[in-house]
Protein backbone atom coordinates (compact mmCIF):
# COMPACT_ATOMS: atom_id res chain seq x y z
CA UNK A 1 0.00 0.00 0.00
CA UNK A 2 3.03 2.14 0.56
CA UNK A 3 4.19 2.33 -2.74
CA UNK A 4 0.94 3.07 -4.46
CA UNK A 5 0.47 6.23 -1.70
CA UNK A 6 3.72 7.04 -2.57
CA UNK A 7 3.50 7.08 -5.89
CA UNK A 8 0.71 9.70 -5.83
CA UNK A 9 2.52 11.64 -3.41
CA UNK A 10 5.29 11.95 -6.15
CA UNK A 11 2.75 12.18 -8.69
CA UNK A 12 0.80 14.86 -7.46
CA UNK A 13 4.39 17.22 -6.71
CA UNK A 14 5.57 16.82 -9.96
CA UNK A 15 2.29 17.65 -11.90
CA UNK A 16 1.87 20.73 -9.75
CA UNK A 17 5.67 21.69 -10.32
CA UNK A 18 4.65 20.93 -14.26
CA UNK A 19 1.68 23.34 -14.19
CA UNK A 20 4.19 26.22 -12.31
CA UNK A 21 6.77 25.86 -14.98
CA UNK A 22 4.78 25.27 -17.75
CA UNK A 23 2.93 28.40 -16.85
CA UNK A 24 5.68 30.31 -15.60
CA UNK A 25 8.34 29.53 -18.29
CA UNK A 26 6.12 28.83 -21.42
CA UNK A 27 2.99 31.06 -20.82
CA UNK A 28 4.27 33.85 -19.63
CA UNK A 29 8.46 33.86 -20.52
CA UNK A 30 8.12 32.86 -23.38
CA UNK A 31 4.86 34.13 -24.26
CA UNK A 32 6.00 37.86 -24.15
CA UNK A 33 7.65 37.42 -27.49
CA UNK A 34 5.17 39.38 -29.80
CA UNK A 35 4.47 36.58 -32.60
CA UNK A 36 5.85 33.81 -30.87
CA UNK A 37 3.97 30.13 -30.71
CA UNK A 38 2.85 31.05 -26.60
CA UNK A 39 2.12 34.47 -27.18
CA UNK A 40 -1.62 33.66 -27.47
CA UNK A 41 -1.52 33.64 -23.43
CA UNK A 42 -1.41 37.05 -22.67
CA UNK A 43 -2.26 38.21 -25.42
CA UNK A 44 -5.48 36.62 -25.65
CA UNK A 45 -6.37 34.81 -22.62
CA UNK A 46 -5.22 37.37 -19.59
CA UNK A 47 -6.42 40.22 -22.40
CA UNK A 48 -10.44 39.00 -22.53
CA UNK A 49 -10.21 37.51 -18.87
CA UNK A 50 -9.85 41.19 -17.38
CA UNK A 51 -12.15 42.62 -20.40
CA UNK A 52 -14.67 40.67 -19.10
CA UNK A 53 -14.39 40.63 -15.37
CA UNK A 54 -13.32 36.90 -15.33
CA UNK A 55 -14.91 35.58 -17.91
CA UNK A 56 -13.18 34.36 -20.80
CA UNK A 57 -15.54 33.70 -23.74
CA UNK A 58 -13.37 31.17 -25.31
CA UNK A 59 -13.54 28.90 -22.26
CA UNK A 60 -17.71 28.84 -23.35
CA UNK A 61 -17.28 27.40 -26.84
CA UNK A 62 -15.96 24.28 -27.94
CA UNK A 63 -13.06 23.11 -26.53
CA UNK A 64 -10.90 22.42 -29.47
CA UNK A 65 -11.64 24.86 -31.32
CA UNK A 66 -8.11 27.02 -32.14
CA UNK A 67 -8.49 29.79 -29.30
CA UNK A 68 -6.78 29.66 -25.77
CA UNK A 69 -8.98 27.47 -24.42
CA UNK A 70 -8.43 24.91 -27.39
CA UNK A 71 -4.81 24.98 -27.50
CA UNK A 72 -4.22 24.94 -23.66
CA UNK A 73 -6.36 21.78 -24.31
CA UNK A 74 -4.43 20.40 -26.75
CA UNK A 75 -1.17 21.58 -24.72
CA UNK A 76 -2.47 19.47 -21.57
CA UNK A 77 -3.03 16.43 -23.94
CA UNK A 78 0.22 16.42 -25.44
CA UNK A 79 2.12 16.94 -21.61
CA UNK A 80 0.06 13.53 -20.36
CA UNK A 81 0.64 11.46 -23.56
CA UNK A 82 4.43 12.59 -23.19
CA UNK A 83 4.72 10.41 -19.95
CA UNK A 84 2.71 7.49 -21.24
CA UNK A 85 6.01 5.82 -20.96
CA UNK A 86 5.39 6.05 -17.06
CA UNK A 87 2.34 3.49 -17.59
CA UNK A 88 4.46 0.05 -17.67
CA UNK A 89 7.07 1.28 -14.28
CA UNK A 90 5.10 3.44 -12.72
CA UNK A 91 1.43 3.01 -13.12
CA UNK A 92 0.07 5.37 -10.27
CA UNK A 93 2.77 7.94 -11.23
CA UNK A 94 1.23 8.30 -14.71
CA UNK A 95 -2.49 7.93 -13.32
CA UNK A 96 -1.78 10.42 -11.10
CA UNK A 97 -0.67 13.02 -13.57
CA UNK A 98 -3.41 12.31 -15.97
CA UNK A 99 -6.05 12.83 -13.18
CA UNK A 100 -4.05 16.37 -12.59
CA UNK A 101 -4.34 17.29 -15.74
CA UNK A 102 -8.24 16.20 -15.87
CA UNK A 103 -8.43 18.12 -12.77
CA UNK A 104 -6.52 21.34 -14.25
CA UNK A 105 -8.48 21.81 -16.81
CA UNK A 106 -11.76 21.18 -14.93
CA UNK A 107 -10.67 24.28 -12.62
CA UNK A 108 -9.73 26.47 -15.85
CA UNK A 109 -12.50 26.20 -18.03
CA UNK A 110 -14.92 26.52 -14.85
CA UNK A 111 -12.83 29.65 -13.73
CA UNK A 112 -13.52 31.38 -16.95
CA UNK A 113 -17.07 30.27 -17.24
CA UNK A 114 -18.33 31.19 -13.67
CA UNK A 115 -16.03 34.31 -12.22
CA UNK A 116 -17.57 34.11 -8.61
CA UNK A 117 -16.78 30.18 -8.09
CA UNK A 118 -12.81 31.49 -8.97
CA UNK A 119 -13.24 34.37 -7.02
CA UNK A 120 -14.46 31.83 -3.68
CA UNK A 121 -12.74 28.81 -4.75
CA UNK A 122 -9.52 29.69 -6.46
CA UNK A 123 -8.09 33.04 -4.85
CA UNK A 124 -4.84 32.89 -6.50
CA UNK A 125 -6.16 32.26 -9.97
CA UNK A 126 -8.15 35.00 -9.69
CA UNK A 127 -5.78 37.09 -8.12
CA UNK A 128 -3.20 36.33 -11.51
CA UNK A 129 -5.90 37.42 -13.61
CA UNK A 130 -7.84 40.03 -11.73
CA UNK A 131 -5.03 41.62 -9.30
CA UNK A 132 -2.07 44.28 -10.12
CA UNK A 133 0.61 41.46 -10.99
CA UNK A 134 -0.20 39.14 -13.77
CA UNK A 135 3.40 37.81 -12.98
CA UNK A 136 2.48 35.91 -10.14
CA UNK A 137 -0.13 33.32 -8.64
CA UNK A 138 0.88 30.77 -11.59
CA UNK A 139 -0.34 27.23 -10.08
CA UNK A 140 -4.34 26.82 -10.59
CA UNK A 141 -5.63 23.68 -8.31
CA UNK A 142 -3.39 24.46 -5.22
CA UNK A 143 -1.44 27.91 -4.41
CA UNK A 144 1.24 25.97 -2.37
CA UNK A 145 3.65 25.52 -4.99
CA UNK A 146 3.89 29.11 -5.44
CA UNK A 147 4.31 29.80 -2.18
CA UNK A 148 6.62 27.53 -1.72
CA UNK A 149 9.19 29.17 -4.58
CA UNK A 150 7.67 32.73 -3.64
CA UNK A 151 5.47 33.52 -6.92
CA UNK A 152 2.23 33.55 -4.37
CA UNK A 153 1.30 37.49 -4.04
CA UNK A 154 -2.05 38.55 -2.27
CA UNK A 155 -3.73 40.97 -4.11
CA UNK A 156 -6.57 42.62 -2.26
CA UNK A 157 -7.64 45.47 -4.65
CA UNK A 158 -8.83 42.22 -6.91
CA UNK A 159 -11.24 41.22 -4.71
CA UNK A 160 -13.94 43.16 -6.46
CA UNK A 161 -16.83 41.39 -7.81
CA UNK A 162 -16.92 39.44 -11.09
CA UNK A 163 -18.75 40.75 -13.78
CA UNK A 164 -21.73 39.14 -15.13
CA UNK A 165 -20.76 37.57 -18.25
CA UNK A 166 -22.77 39.20 -21.09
Amino acid sequence: MLVPLLSIAIGYVYSTAMEWLVHHLVYHRLGKKLGGRFNFHLREHHRDTRRHGGFDPAFSDQTWAWDAHGREAFGLLLLVSLHAPLIGVAPWVFGTIAAMAILYHYCHRRSHRDPEWCRTRLPWHWEHHMGSNPHANYCLTSDWFDRLVGTRQRCPKAWSRPKKAA
